[in-house]
């Protein structure tokens, strides 16, 4: 990750490093690249080959709204976490409902509490972005 503030800031940038990237990059998704904004809130961007998505799990990407699986595309999953560590924005190209897209690719949006994911820390919201990756992009029975 290319982010390296210190404080809060900071806080952000290693817990999703120790659990958001992980889960992310297995599934193809580059390593977060990242900013800060004026006002203190970390910026996270985690971009991963449309073809390879697509090739990998077509069904998964057939729910993203605005996804386009043509070559040198890709998918990003992007992350905003306020100064005071609340998360402020997260979006997979554009799909700002993680529960619903959970929940279409067979899984449980609600059990995850994605619809909740603005009022709470950045930890546990990073947390459940992971979730909703792994249930999205499932390694098992994918190459």
């Amino acid at each position: 990750m290319s982010v390296q503030p210190s404080g809060a800031a900071g806080d952000v940038v290693e817990f999703a490093r120790e659990v958001l990237e992980p889960v992310v990059v297995e599934r193809g998704f580059s390593g977060g690249q990242g900013g800060l904004g004026g006002d203190g809130s970390v910026n996270l961007i985690y971009c991963a080959s449309a073809t390879e998505l697509v090739r990998r799990w077509p069904r998964a990407f057939e729910l993203i709204p605005g996804a386009d699986p043509g070559p040198q595309r890709c998918v990003d999953l992007m992350i905003e976490v306020t100064a005071d560590g609340l998360l402020r924005r997260a979006d997979l190209e554009g799909a700002t409902d993680l529960g619903a897209l959970v929940d279409a690719a067979g899984g449980d949006g609600r059990r995850l509490a994605l619809d909740e994911l603005r009022s709470v820390d950045h930890r546990t919201a990073l947390t459940r972005i992971a979730a909703a990756i792994e249930v999205l992009f499932p390694l098992e029975g994918n190459d």
